[in-house]
């Protein structure tokens, strides 16, 4: 098998986008299965290791191994002594290899009743072991019950207080839920039976079972794969039914806290032609670190190739996971410990390429993270802001296209015949990504006989420097026919002698007017006219209700990190993709600018308004994703809500409204929320508040936690 090192022991570098096997069974020695002559047993197959070609054979990257034998060696009832377990030492393997091959499996883990001391001391002495081994990722069966879930979390919580490693900890979850799952699996066994014929790892252990234990385990497999099965004990009850897929998930997270360490396991138990696409999509909202499919989820594509996939629609399934986890997913192939999965193997890393190859994204470093608003008005930008800004291409195409159309308008009006002269300004030019739109846009219309006169202004003196320098370098050689003029000042303040014909500004924000547009665009009648154009002519922001475990556990880090500020009471801009929409974005504020000659009124841009999402599958709202569409002029719109986003445009990343008190919506329920923007005569604030179905408190309530100043 072919190995990648993981520099620096980064989990989260471990699970991107890699190849594993995942071994049914316990090994004595691991040193023996790692080293340099083979491993899985290929060795046994005449398989020659100084074989070039060798590598092509299996890409796996690392294997995931059960931290004690078979459920009947684990525990020796006749004996409480702790010299009893049968624990893998971290002495077989040198430190790096632990770090960069090995994830630990507590796939035989007991939890009981609450009563039952013995067994919870039994879970706690494998956990315990697994924190001790220098392994980067360690992987839990989720609780099949209620009761054993909240007994297992609190646990886990516990040692997550007193453990301040990075790895990871991922409890493997079932796609299919339980009631669904029990009703095929006597006869999912019988096929395996037939297929595998029996033998392999059954062989090596009794079905010797424990009075006072609970198997835990979600997976499907029989006893002859080594994972055990859920006892009648566990599943006999009404009072305690077995949960699963996503409910058992939701539920039992309910008891976690939202440390970014926790994650998913999600084991592919269903070859998945018949989902439900929202049951599907709601996996989307989850931090899945790691896919399990068994070798028998694949099959052979007809061709001449005859090459290996997964089975059904798992394939477009678990490239949505991997793309929403920002490629933060590995992939594992779930085999016994005598069979072959090369084919599998080879399979899966076609698929790590593939992904790799066809969502290449230079910005991934900001998927998920949790970002402070900019605030232009009253904090100047650097340089490499307005760098990043101007690589958009999309966003200034757009731009373009609009100063196009306005253009044009204004020439073909009546009185324009007569006139020789026109004044564009371009108000908050930065470092004159619009004038150079501006101009490029006089000339595609080809005018002649005008004069267009170009003010670029800004407040931010350092970006004043580099205006200059474009002005005398780029912009000075299109004179007299296309004369500019750098102005520093403040757009509220300033007075022209001119009236703008035209004027231009890209002081949206990403949820539309949160960086002070309208209080910007205010101040410009002044130097307006009834007929001066806006760019843009109107904006609105939207809301819609998310679930994103990703972001709750983000907030949690958040709050940790700033001590004592609320972190629930603010605005976050943020890069989603870990993150699923339980209702479509509803329009929220909109603000127009077809009149800027017009006096503001005071208290103008206040808003508010109340809205209503439902949900047509169960989900758990972990807050809100606001998005912008604008009207630049006439047909040319940009767009962040998803329905209509403007393809390949990053300048504005989402935002993330978050709530304090995450809630369970069953399906077919409704919520209301209430969102103000408010104001003073030196700063804007937004407050919000779950109305329904239980009124929450109210978020960043007179501004306290997080407002943008009016004030330079």
């Amino acid at each position: 098998m072919k190995f990648t090192t993981i520099s620096n022991s980064d989990p989260e570098k471990f699970v991107s986008c890699r190849v594993g096997l995942e071994f049914a069974n316990y090994f004595e020695d691991l040193g023996e299965v790692l080293n340099e002559n083979g491993i899985y047993g290929l060795s046994k197959r005449g398989i020659d290791y100084q074989d070039p070609n060798f590598e092509n054979y299996s890409k796996g990257n690392f294997i995931v191994v059960p931290i004690t034998p078979p459920r009947s060696n684990y525990y020796d009832s006749n004996n409480d002594d702790e010299s009893s377990y049968h624990l893998l030492p971290d002495l077989v393997l040198a430190k790096h290899r632990w770090e960069n091959e090995i994830v630990i499996s507590i796939s035989q883990a007991f939890v009981c009743s609450g009563d039952n001391q013995k067994a919870i001391e039994r879970f706690d002495r494998l956990f315990s072991h697994s924190l001790y081994l220098p392994a980067q990722v360690i992987v839990i069966d989720m609780p099949a019950t209620k009761e054993t879930q909240k007994v297992l979390a609190n646990i886990i919580n516990e040692r997550l207080k007193t453990n301040h490693s990075q790895r990871l900890f991922l409890f493997r979850v079932g796609l299919t839920p339980f009631t669904n799952r029990l009703l095929n699996q006597s006869s999912s066994r019988q096929q395996s039976k037939h297929v595998t014929g029996g033998g392999g790892a059954s062989s090596r252990h009794n079905d010797k079972s424990d009075s006072d234990t609970i198997m835990i385990t979600n997976e499907e497999s029989s006893t002859e794969s080594g994972y055990g099965q859920c006892s009648s004990q566990s599943s006999s009850t009404d009072q305690d039914p077995l949960l699963g897929g996503w409910e058992g998930w939701n539920h039992f997270r309910s008891h976690l806290v939202p440390d970014h360490r926790i994650g998913i396991c999600l084991l592919i138990d269903n070859d998945m032609e018949n989902e439900d696409i929202e049951d599907t999509n709601r996996w989307k909202g989850e931090p899945i670190r790691m896919v399990v499919m068994s070798a028998d989820r694949f099959t052979f594509t007809k061709g001449f190739k005859n090459t290996m996939r997964p089975a059904g629609g798992i394939k477009e399934f678990i490239k949505m996971i991997a793309v929403s986890n920002s490629m933060m997913t590995s992939f594992v192939v779930q085999s016994r410990n005598d069979c072959d999965a090369r084919e599998q193997l080879d399979c899966l890393s076609g698929f790590c390429d593939y992904l790799q190859f066809e969502f290449p994204d230079f910005m991934r470093a900001w998927d998920d993270a949790l970002l402070d608003p900019l605030q232009p008005l009253s904090n100047n930008l650097d340089s490499n802001t307005y760098n990043i800004f101007e690589q958009d291409k999309a966003k200034y195409s757009k731009y373009h296209e609009a100063m196009l159309e306005a253009l044009g308008c204004l020439l073909a009006r009546p009185e324009s015949r007569y006139r020789t002269r026109f004044t564009l300004m371009i108000l908050g030019a930065g470092r004159g990504p619009l004038v150079d739109a501006m101009i490029s846009a006089i000339h595609k219309l080809k005018v002649r006989g005008k004069i267009f006169k170009i003010y670029a202004l800004d407040k931010n003196h350092s970006s004043i420097v580099s205006l200059k320098y474009k002005k005398l370098m780029d912009w000075d050689i299109f004179a007299p026919t296309i004369e500019t003029e750098i102005i520093a000042s403040d757009m509220r303040e300033w007075m022209p002698v001119d009236k703008a014909d035209i004027i231009a500004t890209e002081l949206l924000g990403s949820f539309s007017d949160n960086e002070l547009s309208p209080e910007c665009i205010d101040g410009t009648w002044r130097f307006s006219t009834s007929q001066t154009i806006s760019i843009p002519q109107s904006y609105s922001s939207y809301l819609a209700p998310i679930c994103s475990f990703r972001m709750r556990q983000e907030l949690q880090r958040a709050s940790l990190i700033a001590c004592n500020q609320n972190s629930f009471d603010k605005i976050q801009v943020v890069r989603l993709r870990n993150y699923y929409l339980i209702s479509d974005p509803k329009r929220l504020f909109t603000f127009e600018h077809k009149r800027l000659d017009m006096v503001p009124l005071e208290g103008g841009n206040r808003r508010e308004a109340i809205l209503t999402f439902s949900t047509h599958v169960d989900s758990t709202c972990h807050g809100f994703a606001g998005f912008f569409s604008a009207q630049l002029f006439g047909k040319v719109h940009i767009s962040t809500n998803p329905s209509t986003k403007t393809p390949t445009m990053e300048s504005w990343f989402p935002v993330y409204v978050p709530i304090e008190e995450p809630f369970f919506m069953p399906a077919g329920s409704s919520i209301d929320v209430k969102f103000s923007r408010k104001e003073t005569d030196d700063r804007v604030w937004y407050e919000w508040q779950i109305l329904k179905p239980k009124p929450s408190r109210i978020h960043c309530k007179d501004g306290v936690a997080a407002s943008m100043s009016k004030i330079i």
